[in-house]
C-alpha cells in the first residue's frame, strides 16, 4: 500500500495535510484566548461568546484538526517507507518533534474538557501557549531542509529571541498608549 502512491503526489499530500493540521492547532489557540477573555463581558454576552467558542473548538478539532493529523502522518508514513527516512538520523529528531506537536493537539482536545469545567489558563499564558505550534514547526521545517537538528535549534533560538523582543516592544508600547 506503502509503495503505490507516487512520490509526485506523497510530498503536496503530506504537506498539505501538515499545513492544515498547524492552521487547525493555530486556530484553536486563538479561540482559547478569546474564550478566556469573554470571561469580562456581563453575564449573558460572557455565556454566549464562550458557548460559541467552545463549539468553534469541538469543530475545529473534530473536522479539521484530527482529520489533518492522521493524514499528515498516512502520507508521511508513506514517504518514509518509499524513501526509507528511517534510516536516515535527521528523521528521528522529525519524528520527536512530531510527537511533540501530536502532543500539543491532545493537549488542545483535553484543554476543551477543562474549560467546561472552568480550570483554565489566563489569558497571558493561552497566549504563550499559542505559540508552542509554531516553534515545533520551525524545528521541523528546518530539520528536514537542512538535515540539521543543530541549524534547526539555531534557528528557533533566534526566532524565540525576535518573538520575545517583539512581545516586550508590544508590551511597551501599550503602556505608553495608557
Amino acid at each position: 500500500m506503502f509503495t503505490k502512491i507516487p512520490l509526485l503526489y506523497l510530498y503536496p499530500l503530506h504537506v498539505i495535510f501538515m499545513s492544515f493540521w498547524i492552521a487547525g492547532l493555530f486556530f484553536i489557540g486563538r479561540l482559547f484566548v478569546y474564550h478566556k477573555e469573554a470571561e469580562s463581558e456581563k453575564e449573558i454576552i460572557k455565556t454566549a461568546f464562550q458557548e460559541k467558542y467552545s463549539n468553534a473548538i469541538q469543530k475545529t478539532l473534530k473536522i479539521i484538526t484530527w482529520p489533518s493529523l492522521v493524514l499528515t502522518y498516512f502520507f508521511g508514513l508513506c514517504l518514509t517507507y518509499q524513501l526509507l527516512a528511517f534510516k536516515q538520523s535527521w528523521f528521528h529528531s522529525k519524528m520527536l518533534f512530531v510527537l511533540l506537536l501530536t502532543a500539543y493537539t491532545f493537549f488542545c482536545q483535553f484543554y476543551v474538557k477543562k474549560i467546561r469545567k472552568n480550570h483554565i489558563f489566563n489569558a497571558k499564558v493561552l497566549r504563550m501557549i499559542n505559540e508552542l505550534p509554531g516553534l515545533i514547526l520551525i524545528l521541523i521545517v528546518f530539520t528536514v531542509y537542512v538535515k540539521s537538528v543543530k541549524t534547526a535549534l539555531i534557528f528557533l533560538g533566534i526566532f524565540t529571541l525576535l518573538l520575545g523582543f517583539t512581545f516586550s516592544m508590544i508590551s511597551k508600547f501599550k503602556k505608553k498608549k495608557v
